[in-house]
This record gives structure tokens, sequence and C-alpha cells, in this order.
């Protein structure tokens, strides 16, 4: 769990900007096979400061959410997805699909 930055965890009502219900009924009949790939837009709702620790931590909220089920994943995002995490890391990242300790593959 990320100590420097939090999820708010309602996601926006309005279909218009979740495009994550579509994928309710899919998670719901496999919840253990799925993987789902998407694009947010974010914004901070609050920043709480603790004092015991001397940090600032932002909570975020979803403003506007677009998935795929992570095989129709465009290639374009697949792509964009792995530069921007070699330019964040400054080494190449996990194969596409994988995730650290877990080795979720599509």
């Amino acid at each position: 769990m990320s100590e420097s930055l939090k999820l708010a965890s309602a996601l926006p009502g309005d279909d218009t900007v979740n495009g994550l219900d579509v994928f309710a009924a899919e998670l719901a009949k496999n919840p253990d096979g799925t993987t789902i790939t998407a694009i947010v837009t974010f914004d901070v709702r609050e920043v709480r400061y603790s004092v015991a620790k001397g940090t600032e931590v932002p909570t975020v909220q979803v403003r506007r959410a677009e998935a795929w089920l992570t095989e129709k994943t465009p290639q374009a995002v697949r792509d964009a997805m792995v530069a921007r995490g070699e330019e964040r890391l400054n080494r190449a990242p996990l194969p596409f699909g994988q995730v650290e300790g877990g080795g979720l593959d599509e």
C-alpha cells in the first residue's frame, strides 16, 4: 500500500465519464481471471498532513476512466504505458500484463 498517495474509493457515477462499470458483470463472473487496463484522469480530493511523520499525503479522486479487457488494449496504449514506465523508472519495465510479485499474464 502506498504511503505517499491515497485513492478515494468512489468512482464517478455518470456513465459518460465512468467507463469501468461496463466490466462489472465480467469481473463478478471471473474475479480471478480477468485483468483490465484502464486510463484514468484524476485530481486531488484532499491533502492530509501527518504531524507524527511530517508528511503530506494527497488523496486523489477519479474524474474519468476508460478501460479495455487487457488482451484488447490498443497497441498504442500498450506502447505508451511501456514508454512511460521506462521514463519513470529509468529502466525497462516488466512485460505488459505482469505486476511485480504476481505474474498476471494476459
